[in-house]
């Protein structure tokens, strides 16, 4: 069965008319045969994660900055300004809480270890007041949000604190396992294997107005 699992997972990916054959009435036995039924619930399964099209998810840049002044725009914080280009991402972000100022963040994402579950930001800031703890609640925010929308979960409430999130020099880790309102997508099993063991984050890429997310088979 182990190593069953990979081969009905690709074949749920890449042979849509197998799954169109399977799911017509015409062959009862075809119908009742246990491979097909696995099959087809893994078709089922899949098909609910967007980021798994050939050229993936894009979040626009205005859908992104209504998500993430929803979520941050509290405490002295208020973010003013989001820019996406094929070279990097651009966060503008005002605090009025001791220093009253704004901050420009410069950022790119670095390849993942989806083994690790490790989504890695590197950043520039170009104020000294930005602290980590700036950092990390914005980069961070905008990391959770992301990879609910490429498994079509759309997160309704992010987590305000984020101690799975850390910044070591210019670079911000986001530990996806470690988010609790990630945790029961990223547990979701079929028939006892975990989907998200076999299907994780390809690529995160920043694109004219938008930010690109691509899921994909694991090896």
């Amino acid at each position: 069965m182990s190593r069953l699992f990979p081969l009905l997972l690709i074949g749920s990916l890449l042979l849509p008319a197998a799954a169109r054959a399977a799911e017509a009435p015409a062959s009862d036995e075809l119908a009742s045969d246990p491979v097909i039924q696995l099959y087809l619930k893994f078709k089922s399964s899949t098909a609910r994660l967007p980021g798994l099209r050939a050229d993936g998810v894009a979040l626009k840049q205005d859908w992104l900055l209504d998500k993430l002044k929803t979520e941050l725009d509290r405490d002295g914080i208020t973010v003013e300004s989001l820019a996406l280009t094929p070279e990097k991402g651009t966060i503008k972000v005002r605090t009025t809480q001791g220093v009253d100022a704004v901050h420009t963040i410069d950022f790119r994402f670095l390849p993942v270890d989806w083994p690790n579950r490790t989504v890695r930001i590197a950043f520039d800031r170009s104020s000294a007041a930005a602290g980590d703890g700036l950092i990390a609640r914005t980069l961070g925010t905008l990391a959770v949000g992301v990879f609910g929308m490429a498994t079509g979960d759309p997160l309704d409430k992010l987590a305000a604190r984020q101690p799975w999130a850390s910044v070591n020099g210019n670079v911000l880790t986001v530990k996806l396992d470690e988010v609790p309102s990630l945790k029961s997508t990223l547990d979701s099993s079929l028939m006892g294997y975990k989907l998200f063991d076999h299907i994780g984050i390809r690529q995160l890429s920043t694109e004219q107005g938008a930010i690109r997310i691509r899921l994909g088979l694991m090896k």
